[in-house]
């Protein structure tokens, strides 16, 4: 019974690295694109990093400017 559990134990960790192995990774040239570009996120990234020093707002009635911690 013992041996039995280990042998379904393998299998299982073999199946599950196999599954992990299948994942595609991004090609050389999908990396350079992405990082040329900025991406799809690349003006919301952008804006969000402005906000950090310059957004106005009054989460807790009192006025904040920026968000920086």
């Amino acid at each position: 019974m013992r041996g039995a559990r280990f042998l379904l134990a393998a299998l299982a960790a073999l199946v599950l690295a196999g599954c992990m192995s299948l994942t595609p990774k991004p090609s050389a040239v999908e990396l350079a694109a992405c990082s040329a570009t900025g991406g799809p996120f690349a003006a919301a990234a952008l804006a969000n990093a402005a906000s950090l020093d310059t957004l106005d707002w009054s989460p807790f009635g009192a006025a904040e400017h920026g968000w920086r911690v």
